[in-house]
């Protein structure tokens, strides 16, 4: 057997930059980690190394109601997330995850509307937050626009830490450039749904309407935001 090298002295490197610390940054969005540990034997100048890949993915959970399965709705979290508050909307998320998209886009439509209604009622009568008029598009986007991107309430690190959320997933999660957009596909495809939404504007509607009830709940309920 050799002698036992001091960690201290193995060289770790990631995407081959030397890394200072053992401690491996936090990771935020999926990704593939080349890293490498490497020996210098100062008695015969023998460089010992070895590489392995390290793949991370983003764990989507479905949020939380009485059962599991496969599902229209999805959150990305770290941790399983309960709507305590909104017994309907939970009933509601619970029946279209048991709907197969290709066969009832119908309902499910419908059902993704009325998600956004029923937050943007209770978010309304609470007066948490302020609307400019009566345009559903316009005021769901306040309400993503107002968690994610006014730094100085700091409403999404509050939420983060009920939710286990990280900030660079939603982020990239929520695209800002055509939220009104999908949001309009939303509010149309209620009246027009197989004729208007695709089965990938489904998708996107259900992992937004995911995110969008937690942040009501969040803001209506969390001690932390006032």
């Amino acid at each position: 057997m050799g002698e036992e090298i001091d960690k201290k002295d193995i060289l770790i490197f990631v995407n081959d930059n030397l890394m200072s610390t053992n401690i491996l940054p936090s990771i935020t969005e999926e990704c593939r980690k080349k890293i490498q540990f490497a020996y210098n034997d100062p008695n015969t100048s023998n460089v010992t190394s070895t590489i392995l890949y390290i793949d991370f993915v983003l764990s989507l959970k479905e949020l939380k109601t009485k059962s599991l399965q496969k599902s229209t709705i999805v959150l990305p979290t770290n941790k399983t997330y309960t709507l305590q508050h909104f017994p309907i909307v939970s009933k509601l998320i619970e029946q279209i995850n048991s709907l197969s998209r290709d066969d009832y886009q119908e309902i499910i439509a419908c059902s993704l509307r009325a998600i956004f209604d029923i937050g943007l009622e209770e978010i309304k009568q609470s007066n948490k937050l302020s609307f400019s008029g009566d345009n559903f598009v316009n005021n769901i986007y306040t309400i993503f626009d107002t968690v994610i991107n006014k730094e100085t309430k700091n409403y999404f690190s509050k939420i983060a830490t009920q939710t286990g959320m990280s900030f660079n997933t939603i982020r990239n999660t929520v695209d800002f450039s055509s939220l009104k957009e999908i949001l309009n596909k939303a509010h149309v495809g209620a009246h027009r749904s197989t004729s208007y939404l695709t089965n990938d504007d489904i998708i996107k509607l259900g992992i937004l309407a995911g995110i969008y009830i937690v942040f009501v709940q969040e803001l209506l309920y969390n001690p932390d935001i006032k």
